[in-house]
């Protein structure tokens, strides 16, 4: 009994599903979201309103077919169209009550075809109401017509009226609901056919194939201007007015062609002389359309208006001209925002222009020019740097720089046009030039052009390479009088200008490289509603990403959604979108931005003579440094030897050079110093972007991590900079979180050996929310537990920091 009763309880809940499913299908205005209801409702009183025209139709020998075919192909709206039907049947004088039978019985025919039910015996099942196929549909349309006929058979008898009658009435209905279903079967919406949702006629009619369903549209649209034949509102044939406004939408929407096959077929309705008017509205706004919208509707309304008066005078002219004119003045506000898609290679060439705007919108600004200037300006200051090391005294004189300008000058002026005028004529300009620039470079030890007097500034094209040539050559010659003839000084080593070239060059690849793995990543995790866009991303650390669309309202509203889902896909914080336009395509453009902070904070006790020397700063490619340096040994050269590590890494890391090629260099240079001294180097490097941490350690002394109470060492092995041909650096990532304290310290507080007692014990039990005061106390107590320090005693402590959105 329980069992029984638990079945039936069962069956009445599917029962209950099934009335709520009907109710939503017949009404999904009022099952549906409150959001957009008002539109709903609106295409319900369309799809209404069309039904009832229809219904009051007439085709041939007292057949009223087009309501029926309507109601049979419709998928959706299906209790509107119905509505409508019966309304309009029940307004026709005699046959009314018939028409309205008819129309009853083809909706009930529909209801039990479509009705869910999980077994069938005869009809196929369906998942939704009205979801039956278009055989079953255009079979209940022709049961209809024959029941039609049969009544008119059995009223009338077989009279020649009759048999008329039956004629059309079998076949009339299956036709046209036939020719409307693919319509209804592609599912295209009312803003797609509109151009707000999709800019090509490929995905817009779903799984129908284009040609069927423009058919299906085109039997449609045909309908309806026959439907509208017999209204007309002041004077003026609806028929011709909507012919008018449909030709020339399609033109802008879909093209001329279509345009044109589609104004021959709805001005067949109006005679035969005057369709190629219509058909001339619709190739002329197509072709002109291109050039402008006005151009468009004025150069179509003007030549279809002079046809239809060439053909059949001022009839003819009054029979086009005035709906024409109305239907422009109604379109011109309006097909400005029509989403145009001509024809399959039209849109193809669209697509590239717009894949093709979102690849220079996503491509960086051509950073080689900045790059190697940054680099120049690095070895201008590196210049000034390598003169002050020497004496005054050992500076070449000023014949000696006069003598190497003189050679530098010859090798550009000698195949010059103005050689003459500027080395032997007149005031001989050019040797006086050379002279000023020798004295300037013996008392201050660089030029630049400002030196020189303006004709030769203005007139000699080379002359920045010429000063450039100038600047290395004379350092050259006067590192050759300060350090004899070793070779390998720096700034003249070219297989390191070579490396750093290279850098140069790689770093601007980076940044151009398309990244296409990333670029899938997103495209992957787009939101289907946003349709078809086009997608670049480039740069391996920072990323630059451009979206594009072929109109501007396509994005707009989808501008934050965008961003989230960018970042997400990139794993990089990217800065706020800029929507930009051109050309009627619209760019959504965005870059890599920094994620991270850096605090800092340091603190020092020098020591006589001994030097640590602590920079801390940004650099432009969005890394942070702390660059430790400490002179081996005693004295001035041990402070000096550190001051010039550290201003040489801050230099060249800032100028973009690679890590590892400044600390060759820099290796180098420390090694062809006049005295015996090498230098300890420690870097810690933080990537602002990704929050990626490296320690490089030449000779340095212990790193500690802060993570609340928890130390952990960094620790290195290598020798210091200096003693070995190449140095001697060991590279160490480390995994920083926000709020970990780095904890930086000079070998005057941390030997090689031990980690010093009192040292993790104040790291673990201090706050580490004042650097400053931190870095104190830390120095404090270095200098509590070392008496007699026999060595500078610096510390740096840098905590990251998450910038907050």
């Amino acid at each position: 009994m329980e069992q029984k009763q638990n079945l039936e309880a069962q069956a009445e809940c599917v029962r209950g599903e099934h009335r709520r499913g009907l109710l939503r299908t017949l009404f999904p205005e009022l099952a549906g979201r409150r959001v957009g209801r008002g539109s709903e409702l609106l295409l319900d009183a369309a799809a209404f309103g069309l039904s009832l025209l229809f219904a009051r139709t007439h085709l041939v020998f007292g057949m009223y077919p087009f309501a029926l075919a309507y109601l049979a192909a419709a998928r959706t709206r299906v209790a509107a169209i119905f509505l409508g039907a019966l309304a309009g049947a029940s307004m026709l004088e005699g046959v009314g009550s018939i028409f309205s039978l008819a129309t009853l019985l083809l909706f009930g025919l529909r209801l039990i075809a479509s009705y869910p039910a999980p077994r069938r015996v005869i009809l196929p099942v369906t998942d939704r109401l009205f979801g039956e196929g278009v055989v079953a549909r255009v079979l209940a349309a022709t049961l209809v017509g024959g029941a039609l006929s049969a009544y008119e058979l059995a009223v009338s008898g077989p009279v020649a009226y009759s048999l008329y009658f039956a004629a059309v009435a079998i076949p009339s209905p299956a036709i046209l609901t036939l020719l409307f279903a693919q319509i209804f079967e592609s599912g295209v919406s009312v803003p797609a056919l509109l151009g707000r949702a999709d800019g090509g006629t490929e995905g817009l009619f779903g799984r129908v194939r284009p040609p069927l369903a423009e058919l299906s549209l085109l039997a449609l649209l045909v309908s309806v201007g026959y439907a509208l034949l017999p209204l007309s509102f002041f004077g003026l044939s609806l028929s011709s007015l909507f012919s008018s406004a449909v030709i020339l939408f399609a033109a802008r929407r879909f093209g001329a062609a279509r345009a044109g096959v589609l104004g021959l077929a709805l001005g067949l309705l109006g005679g035969v002389t005057l369709a190629p008017a219509y058909a001339i509205l619709g190739l002329v706004a197509g072709f002109l359309f291109s050039y402008g919208i006005v151009y468009g509707l004025l150069g179509a309304l003007v030549g279809a208006s002079a046809f239809a008066g060439y053909i059949e005078g001022v009839s003819g002219f009054l029979s086009v001209a005035p709906e024409g004119a109305i239907a422009v003045l109604f379109l011109l506000p309006t097909l400005n925002r029509t989403a145009a898609a001509s024809d399959p290679a039209a849109r193809e060439l669209a697509r590239r222009r717009i894949a093709e705007m979102t690849r220079e919108a996503a491509l960086p600004p051509s950073s080689e020019e900045e790059r190697l200037t940054r680099l120049g300006g690095a070895f201008s200051e590196l210049s000034g740097m390598f003169y002050r090391l020497s004496d005054s005294e050992r500076r070449p004189a000023v014949a000696e720089y006069f003598v190497e300008c003189q050679r530098v000058c010859a090798r550009y002026c000698a195949t010059c046009s103005n050689r003459v005028r500027c080395w032997e004529q007149g005031e001989r300009v050019a040797e006086r030039a050379v002279f000023g620039l020798a004295t300037h470079l013996r008392e201050e030890g660089r030029i630049t052009s400002e030196l020189l007097p303006p004709e030769l500034r203005g007139g000699c094209p080379r002359i920045e390479e010429i000063l450039d040539e100038i600047r290395d050559e004379c350092a050259a010659m006067a590192a050759k009088r300060y350090r004899g003839d070793r070779n390998e000084f720096l700034s003249f080593d070219y297989a390191m200008l070579a490396k750093l070239l290279s850098d140069a060059a790689a770093a601007d690849r980076e940044e151009s490289t398309e990244d296409g793995e990333g670029c899938r990543r997103l495209a992957s995790v787009l939101d289907p509603e946003m349709g078809e866009v086009e997608l670049a991303v480039f740069g391996t650390r920072r990323k630059r990403v451009a979206v594009g669309a072929p109109a501007p309202a396509l994005l707009e509203g989808k501008v934050l959604r965008l961003h989230e889902l960018s970042e997400g896909a990139l794993g990089c914080a990217l800065s706020q979108p800029v929507l930009t336009e051109r050309e009627g395509a619209a760019t959504l453009s965005m870059q890599g931005i920094r994620r991270f902070s850096v605090a800092s904070a340091s603190s020092s006790v020098p020591v006589a003579g001994s030097g640590d020397r602590l920079r801390l700063f940004e650099t432009e490619d969005d890394f942070f440094y702390a660059v430790l340096s400490d002179g081996m040994g005693s004295g001035e050269e041990a402070a000096a030897t550190a001051e010039v590590s550290v201003e040489f890494l801050e230099t060249m890391l800032k100028a973009g050079t690679g890590r590892r090629t400044a600390l060759r260099m820099l290796n180098n240079l420390v090694r062809t110093r006049r005295t015996e001294c090498s230098a300890t180097v420690d870097i810690l490097v933080f990537d602002l972007l990704y929050g990626h941490a490296a320690f490089l350690k030449s000779g340095a002394a212990s790193s500690y991590i802060k993570r609340g109470e928890e130390i952990l060492r960094v620790r290195s092995r290598s020798m210091p900079l200096g003693l070995r041909k190449t140095p001697d650096a060991e590279r160490i990532h480390v995994e920083l979180y926000p709020e970990d304290v780095v904890v930086m310290l000079s070998d005057g507080i941390v030997s090689e050996e031990d980690d010093p007692a009192w040292l993790l014990t104040l790291l673990s039990r201090e706050s580490a929310d004042d650097l400053p005061a931190l870095a104190e106390r830390i120095v404090a107590e270095a200098v509590s537990h070392i008496p007699e320090p026999r060595d500078d005693i610096t510390v740096a402590l840098v905590r990251p920091e998450l910038l907050r959105a």
